[in-house]
């Protein structure tokens, strides 16, 4: 049968069909669903960075909100599925953390090594006393007699927050006499008592401490170099600051 001269062809009415067209089902949209993602991964490796504890607890609180919003958020996903998900995130996160936090809290080897080497050469009541006796702040190294080497024990910062460098400390022994190069003492980074050198026998640097002053007048520190004891071939110093007395 004929086509009648009113009749449109179809294809006519569509328009000319445009080549490599992207299907429908492809045509989707990055959603806030995808940030939301984006987020929380970014602040779940935030949380397993190096920054202090209260920090990396912030991330991954963070993240688990924003992975489980992610998750509730897609409508096309089965109920359990998105329980699943959030309940797994949320364990890995809260694992993460408790392992963050074990790390930070544990005391590391060299400290404990320190500790103990403290405890065996210092004992609980030399150390407070030594407290009472230096409160501006204090070291106690040892040198070895034998070898030469410098080892530091321990060092309170004191009321006047110092610090100590232990870089230039030598010794030098004859049999009756020991001189030793003490370390450099610094207070807010800048230099407070440097290249100070003692030299004295044994046994008179076992009984009497050497002491230099300085500061100004009404406002003078005592600077104390002291041998605290002979452990075989270890020598025990201590050197340490305190308010002259008035």
């Amino acid at each position: 049968m004929a086509k009648s001269k009113h009749a449109v062809d179809a294809r006519a009415i569509q328009g000319p069909r445009r080549k490599n067209a992207p299907p429908q089902a492809c045509a989707q949209q990055f959603g806030w669903q995808d940030w939301s993602t984006i987020v929380g991964l970014l602040l779940s490796m935030g949380g397993m960075s190096d920054v202090p504890l209260s920090l990396r607890a912030t991330c991954f609180f963070a993240s688990a909100i924003c992975l489980t919003i992610c998750f509730f958020g897609r409508p096309g996903w089965p109920s359990r599925a998105r329980w699943g998900c959030s309940v797994s995130v949320c364990l890995v996160l809260a694992i993460a953390f408790a392992a963050a936090y074990r790390k930070s809290t544990e005391v590391p080897p060299e400290q404990k090594k320190l500790d103990s080497l403290t405890a065996l050469l210092i004992s609980q009541d030399e150390q407070r006393t030594l407290l009472q006796r230096f409160p501006l702040g204090f070291t106690t190294f040892s040198t070895n007699q034998v070898t030469g080497a410098v080892t530091p024990i321990q060092a309170r910062a004191g009321l006047d927050s110092v610090s100590f460098d232990y870089s230039k400390v030598r010794v030098t022994q004859s049999p009756n006499a020991l001189s030793v190069q003490l370390p450099d003492i610094f207070r807010d980074g800048k230099p407070l008592q440097r290249n100070v050198k003692v030299t004295g026998l044994r046994d008179l640097l076992l009984t009497h401490a050497f002491v230099q002053s300085f500061g100004t007048p009404g406002d003078m520190t005592d600077c104390s170099a002291q041998i605290l004891s002979f452990k075989g071939d270890e020598i025990i110093w201590v050197y340490g600051l305190s308010h002259e007395p008035s």
